[in-house]
């Protein structure tokens, strides 16, 4: 897992060298570079609203069970990327972003039981890296986009556990008890649209609908039972691109 990590992140810094080398030469030869072949960087904030998740736990005196995990409604997520304008409304890009989502509320399926609020405590955290590709729909000074992206991401859940009030649940003890605390890596992709809107001959705002995907991060409950994990966002995104 942590191989897979360093790899994206040395693939992203030799991206970004490859483009330094490329725009110091695309300067040195004219001060004039044509829209079609203009590279870009973007930063990027928006709200993060995450799908429910769960995993697997086997408690020592219970039969097989599985945690749900209810989010807050929405969390803070930002990204930053660096792209190129290929001409004919295509561009690519690579990004790292990096979002976290709060616990609402962990249901323990068999018994049923949900606790909430100061019963309930972890957050989930996502710091990935894509592969994007986008279609502008040329419409003047605003244009309307569409995008979708692969690649990879680490997946942290952090401190998942529940609060058991005085006198327990089912046989549980009363007291703080964490079910989960590990991390892993998996794949990621994510489809998009939005709208791009022209503020100068540099600078374009951009604010768009984003879904995205992590699957089959497998993961270790304190108990030692494994799952594969799935966390899925709807991301609300608005940011500025900035040609150079």
């Amino acid at each position: 897992m942590n191989i897979k990590s360093l790899a994206i992140a040395a693939g992203i810094l030799t991206f970004a060298g490859n483009l330094s080398q490329a725009t110091a030469a695309d300067f040195a030869d004219s001060g004039k570079a044509e829209a079609s072949s203009k590279y870009y960087f973007a930063a990027r904030l928006g709200a993060a609203f995450a799908e429910d998740s769960s995993f697997d736990l086997n408690a020592a005196a219970a039969v097989p069970t599985a945690i749900d995990n209810l989010y807050e409604s929405s969390n803070i997520m930002g990204a930053i990327a660096l792209g190129k304008n290929f001409g004919g409304g295509f561009r690519g890009e690579i990004e790292v972003s990096y979002g976290s989502s709060e616990i609402d509320a962990h249901t323990i399926v068999a018994l049923p039981a949900t606790l909430s609020g100061s019963s309930a405590f972890g957050d989930t955290s996502v710091l990935t890296g894509l592969v994007n590709g986008y279609y502008d729909f040329d419409l003047g000074g605003v244009s309307p986009y569409v995008s979708a992206g692969l690649g990879a991401a680490r997946l942290d859940f952090d401190n998942h556990g529940v609060v058991i009030p005085a006198g327990g649940v089912a046989g549980l003890p009363a007291g703080p008890i964490t079910a989960l605390d590990d991390s892993g890596t998996g794949f990621a992709w994510q489809v998009g649209a939005g709208l791009n809107v022209e503020i100068d001959a540099i600078t374009t705002f951009e604010i768009g609908y984003r879904y995205q995907s992590v699957e089959n991060v497998e993961l270790t409950a304190v108990d030692g039972t494994r799952t594969d994990v799935d966390f899925e966002t709807h991301n609300i995104i608005g940011g500025l691109r900035f040609d150079f």
